[in-house]
């Protein structure tokens, strides 16, 4: 299959560079918006822990001085260095960096402030349920129905969208048909922000036939990315394509706008923005059956310790083989209940 562009597909790395814009001598160059969106955060929660996280997102920002200052205003004074002795000239002098505090768990009684019904009628779950996993979530509708895998950890709903989009057919002659689709965005938090998104698409309703296209997965099979990995299987007529490579905590391709949205409202409300240049690890599944049954799961690894490493990629195998045993409803497992310990589980799933 002949090469597809990187902007075809819905999970694939934007292409779009960022340009570099000069400033006159002289002047100051304001905030960008995302600089000011978390500092209005930062100053609205007014705490050392805020102030250390938005110097760790933006140790450059337009307000690291501010930042600094009011950190140096809120530590105690026993926080404060000593005077000490002359110091050597042969002594190096080093200026010392705010610490930014280790994350901790969520507090799962914030999430009052999303809590609401989905968007979607084909999910059962409410928008800020927590589910602990790793264990299946069932989605769709009868005829179409999937077990959606959740990933070990802690991970709360934070968007949901019915939609529709363009399938091609096999056949010439058939005219391409938009199928109803919805997707699902949860997210694994801890008490400084997100720290992965797990995004999937799925057919709502019994799809078309075995001459359905879906564009998407075609996209992920023609794709050679510089930097990470990808594979097929075939499973008969049916198929999976998994493509993983670097990118930012942002929409590409045909990722559903409103989805995102949601989810980044849903993250200020709970006082944990996400700046779209946040650094992101992406793997995409695209599965797809023989009567053109569908979802493409979508995991994003943010922050600057998110890679590709060999160790990813083994993880990423293992969970692209249960996604496949959900899509095809073969787990045994009971599904996962909002707010519930996870119970017995046959999945081996590494974090």
């Amino acid at each position: 299959m002949a090469a597809t562009g990187l902007a075809a597909v819905p999970c694939a790395p934007s292409l779009a560079a960022g340009t570099a814009t000069a400033t006159a001598p002289g002047t100051t160059q304001g905030p960008s918006a995302v600089d000011a969106q978390f500092w209005a955060t930062t100053e609205r929660i007014g705490t050392p822990d805020a102030y250390r996280a938005y110097l760790a997102a933006f140790p450059n920002g337009f307000f690291a001085r501010l930042a600094a200052a009011a950190l140096a205003k809120a530590e105690p004074a026993s926080a404060q260095p000593s005077p000490s002795p002359a110091v050597s000239p042969a002594a190096p002098v080093t200026s010392a960096k705010p610490d930014v505090p280790p994350a901790g768990p969520f507090p799962t009684q914030r999430l009052a402030k999303i809590a609401a019904d989905p968007s979607s009628g084909a999910v059962t779950f409410r928008i800020g349920d927590v589910f602990q996993g790793p264990g299946p979530v069932t989605v769709g509708w009868a005829g179409a129905k999937k077990q959606l895998i959740v990933p070990p950890g802690q991970w709360v709903v934070l968007a949901t969208l019915d939609h529709s989009v363009a399938q091609n057919s096999a056949l010439p002659s058939v005219p391409a048909q938009p199928i109803p689709v919805a997707s699902v965005a949860l997210g694994r938090l801890d008490s400084l922000g997100a720290n992965a998104l797990l995004l999937a698409t799925f057919n709502r309703h019994a799809a078309g036939s075995m001459n359905t296209r879906w564009p998407e997965a075609q996209a992920c099979e023609g794709t050679t990315p510089r930097s990470g990995f990808q594979w097929t299987e075939q499973h008969g007529i049916a198929r999976q394509c998994v493509l993983g490579r670097p990118t930012t905590a942002k929409p590409v391709g045909a990722d559903p706008a409103p989805l995102w949205d949601e989810l980044r409202q849903n993250l200020l409300r709970l006082d944990l923005p996400l700046a779209q240049d946040t650094p992101a690890w992406r793997t995409d599944m695209h599965l797809t059956g023989a009567r053109a049954e569908y979802m493409c799961i979508s995991r994003m690894d943010l922050g600057p310790g998110a890679a590709g490493s060999p160790a990813r990629q083994a993880a990423m195998k293992a969970y692209a083989d249960a996604a496949w045993r959900g899509f095809r409803r073969e787990l045994e497992d009971n599904d996962l209940a909002p707010g519930a310990q996870r119970g017995a589980t046959t999945l081996n799933l590494p974090e």
